[in-house]
């Protein structure tokens, strides 16, 4: 069995006959958008992925090939390096994969909200310490709020 080739950088001619890799950045019905290099590329999904859950996220590394001049078909998932993923309220236990391949989990709020309502942020901790990445915490507005809430928001 021929091992498939696979291409850091895209040029057309080379996607005719050769696999391409890409990152997954947005997930349609049928299609997804990748970059391949310094482009964006559609590319059909196949049936198996369409209804399958969690088989497809965004961040996801895979193949691509060339149908015609301009479209491509997913051929290939590539081995995730990390998950983020969330539980599912109406199946305790499930999980519900995010994102893939994240090294860093970027979690903003708003003073105002965050005075009120921690669990957003609490959710983001605890999906990055399950994945196994780092997390960065942004609470913008905080020039909004007074002295004595933002010794509270401090302490939070």
């Amino acid at each position: 069995m021929k091992k498939k080739k696979i291409k850091e950088n895209i040029s057309i001619q080379d996607a005719e006959r050769e696999m391409i890799k890409a990152t997954v950045v947005k997930i349609m019905n049928k299609q997804a958008q990748v970059r391949a290099g310094d482009k964006l590329l559609t590319c059909l999904l196949p049936q198996t992925m369409v209804s399958k859950k969690n088989a497809l996220v965004v961040g996801d590394r895979v193949a691509i090939s060339s149908v015609d001049n301009d479209t491509y078909r997913l051929s290939e998932v590539l081995p995730r390096e990390t998950e983020v993923f969330r539980g599912s309220r109406r199946l305790p236990g499930e999980r519900i994969i995010i994102a893939a391949n994240v090294h860093y989990l970027l979690a903003v709020a708003t003073a105002e909200y965050f005075r009120h309502q921690a669990g957003y942020l609490e959710s983001a901790v605890i999906a990055a310490r399950r994945a196994g990445v780092k997390i960065i915490i942004l609470i913008s507005k905080l020039d909004l709020v007074g002295k004595r809430e933002k010794e509270l928001l401090e302490k939070k």
